[in-house]
């Protein structure tokens, strides 16, 4: 094509490199001219710059890459919009060739406790409001709760952590038809989600037969993986069965019973990969991210090993010295395959490093990995989701964008960079439909994948929003964090209501929103708008009391249960001398009304199934 008519419009002058921040947020071609572009003049609009922060020098290579990266993700999302649905189509392949060994010793760092967090994080709130009145020392109760609902949480999590220490091998009564069902629901239906390397499901569907002949002896990888394929297919079977929370602890207790003998004999195999990959999504839903992210670092390390950072490297020519196998290297299919594996290995470090403060894996500089080549082919035989794909990535590029704004000295134009950050994530749910198409969706799987990548864009914008605690005092910040915790408790309770068949799948989302619950408590505690008080005490009432329900059959929430029903109690009394008594109702009337049955006695009577 021949610019040279708009050059004067499309070509920037080579000593100005920054954009304008309407075209930047537009994502349209800016001219850079000053004190106003091409594209704000012919509009009238005004025209702003923003100057460029200063820091330590760029990897040149790496913004190339990642700019690509952008390009050929809005290829792929117009393709998808533009074209018709086209049913992936579903591709094994066996992958259990032997690797050379990277270390695999891991960092160790203080363990992670949200829920304690949580208690933590909102008592201090809770101490800042009462310490700003006249009335600091007339709650008895108060100050009681405050003093002991941090160890009591500890107490809890304590209790747990014992049982599922003494959890033996013996408790397994998983029915053998069952897990066949589920295994083969998986490669049938949800194999599709790990969008990249497969184990061959014709080994991996014989394993329940396998596992009952005692002259047979299955490496640990290999039943590490298959117990999580069979977990994925129990949760989302469309059958939901009624044992299905037991069944899911009797999976994940023989998981935990293998991974220190796994530790012992794992290499740099697939199957150790896939082994770790899946368990670190086991392990959140379990709420420990403690061993979430040290399975995480098996997972960094092996794929090292395998070559998946540095498929695209120029610099380096692929071979069996990085880890790729000729036959890998000369099967496009299969490259795309291990560009898939690294690119949600990437989103998982992204998440553990905003979500949970811990250092990251995968260092700038040490990965050289493209876009999968499905771009240029919509189907590609590749078999995986392009939406998921899609929706992943782009939270990690824009998370990948914020570090970079904010792991140094914080730029006086942060409010607006950010905000421009969370519109990214917005536009994915709009774009996408997502909130729609929730409701919409003819299969279990699909629904639930639209529910996950909502939470995922209300979570990580929230996280955004309160990363350091300088941005808490940015209005504009506080109000996109705001509207998104109140968007994700209410997805909840949409999904409680609204015919959502596995309480458990759930009630495990319900731990993924602790950020959501403390900045809903902050607010709670530190605006002054009755009405919305009462909405959010409201809404954190109905969490208690559903809690309540849930912990019955799952354990994994109880220690979450306790952290809630305490701070519900703290807040409403803290606010109540700010308020009219009358215009807030008091949570759970059963364990916290009129008869003001002490919360360590109601904690106490908590029985472990």
């Amino acid at each position: 094509m021949n610019d040279q008519g708009s050059e004067s419009e499309s070509t920037p002058p080579p000593n100005n490199d920054i954009s304008c921040q309407r075209c930047k947020l537009k994502k349209i071609r800016c001219n850079r001219s000053k004190p106003i572009c091409g594209k704000c003049e012919s509009l009238g609009v005004e025209c702003t710059y923003i100057a460029r922060r200063t820091g330590p020098r760029r990897n040149r290579r790496l913004e190339g890459m990642l700019q690509e990266i952008f390009q050929r993700l809005d290829r792929l999302e117009g393709l998808i919009v533009a074209g018709p649905a086209q049913q992936p189509l579903r591709v094994g392949n066996q992958l259990d060739t032997p690797m050379p060994t990277p270390s695999l010793q891991v960092n160790q760092h203080a363990a992670f406790n949200p829920v304690l967090d949580l208690v933590i994080e909102t008592s201090k709130a809770a101490r800042e409001q009462l310490t700003s009145g006249s009335y600091q020392s007339t709650h008895e109760e108060i100050q009681t709760l405050l003093a002991t609902l941090p160890q009591t949480v500890c107490d809890v999590q304590e209790q747990l952590s014992v049982k599922r220490k003494s959890w033996q091998m013996t408790s397994w009564n998983i029915p053998i038809e069952k897990a066949k069902k589920w295994v083969n629901y998986w490669f049938d239906s949800i194999g599709m989600e790990s969008r990249f390397l497969h184990p061959r499901r014709d080994f991996i569907t014989s394993i329940p037969d396998l596992l009952e002949n005692p002259h047979i002896r299955i490496d640990f990888a290999t039943q590490i993986t298959y117990y999580n394929l069979l977990y994925s297919g129990m949760v989302f079977h469309e059958d939901q069965d009624v044992e299905q929370g037991s069944y899911g602890r009797q999976i994940y207790r023989r998981i935990l019973s293998l991974i220190p003998e796994w530790e012992r004999e794992a290499g740099a195999t697939t199957m150790d990969f896939l082994a770790s990959f899946f368990t670190v999504s086991m392990t959140l839903a379990f709420s420990e991210p403690d061993l979430g992210y040290k399975m995480l670092s098996y997972s960094c390390k092996t794929g090292q090993g395998l070559g998946l950072f540095q498929i695209d490297n120029p610099d380096e020519p692929q071979s069996n010295a990085n880890g790729l196998l000729p036959e890998i290297e000369d099967n496009p299919k299969e490259k795309d395959r291990m560009r898939m594996a690294f690119w949600f290995l990437l989103h998982y470090d992204c998440i553990f490093r905003l979500r949970f403060k811990r250092p990251a894996l995968i260092q700038q500089g040490a990965w050289a990995v493209k876009i999968p080549s499905v771009v240029d082919d919509i189907v590609n035989n590749i078999g995986f989701d392009p939406l998921h794909f899609i929706v992943c990535t782009k939270i990690t590029l824009v998370i990948m964008k914020f570090f970079e704004l904010v792991e140094h000295e914080i730029p006086p134009d942060i409010g607006p960079r950010v905000c421009s950050l969370v519109e990214e994530i917005n536009s994915i749910a709009v774009t996408w439909r997502l909130e729609k198409n929730i409701m919409t969706a003819t299969d279990i799987v699909g629904r639930y994948l639209y529910v996950d990548q909502l939470f995922s864009s209300y979570v990580n914008i929230i996280l955004i929003c309160s990363y350091r605690p300088e941005l808490l005092h940015i209005p504009e910040l506080n109000e996109c964090l705001m509207k998104a915790a109140r968007g994700s408790l209410g997805l909840l309770i949409q999904m409680t209501k609204s015919g959502f068949k596995s309480s458990w799948q759930t009630s495990v989302r319900s731990s993924w929103l602790l950020v959501s619950y403390l900045a809903i408590y902050r607010t709670i505690l530190q605006t002054p708008d009755l009405a919305k008080s009462v909405s959010d005490l409201d809404s954190m009432v109905w969490l208690e009391s559903t809690l309540d329900t849930w912990s019955e059959q799952h354990e994994e929430i109880v220690a979450l249960q306790v952290a809630i029903k305490g701070l519900n109690r703290i807040v409403h009394l803290s606010v109540e001398p700010m308020k009219s008594s009358a215009s807030l109702k008091s949570p759970s009337d059963s364990l916290f009304g009129t008869t003001r049955v002490s919360f360590l006695v109601a904690v106490s009577a908590l029985e472990f199934n």
